[in-house]
């Protein structure tokens, strides 16, 4: 079950635990509205990125992951979060 999404950066942003500065296209996790913090803060550091693309590896990555998380990024064209893939153990 997915507990929060996860988001790509289109600007450079900091970080509010850490002061490190996120670069575009960074992960960032979204604890409430206005609270960034970077996956390392977070303590998502030992996941790794699945694009989007191979729905039969997705379900297999899922199933055989303890844990996971959705990767969405915010299209400004259409105002609305499409999703880019998951995060999942290694």
């Amino acid at each position: 079950m997915v507990e929060r999404k996860i988001f790509i950066s289109f600007a450079s942003r900091e970080c509010d635990d850490c002061k490190e500065v996120m670069e575009v296209g960074d992960f960032i996790v979204r604890k409430s509205e206005g609270y960034l913090t970077c996956l390392k803060c977070a303590g998502l550091e030992h996941l790794v990125f699945l694009p989007a693309g191979d729905a039969c590896v997705t379900r297999r990555a899922k199933k055989y992951s303890g844990s996971w998380e959705e990767v969405v990024r915010f299209n400004r064209r259409h105002k609305r979060n499409e999703r880019q893939g998951i995060l999942v153990e290694k």
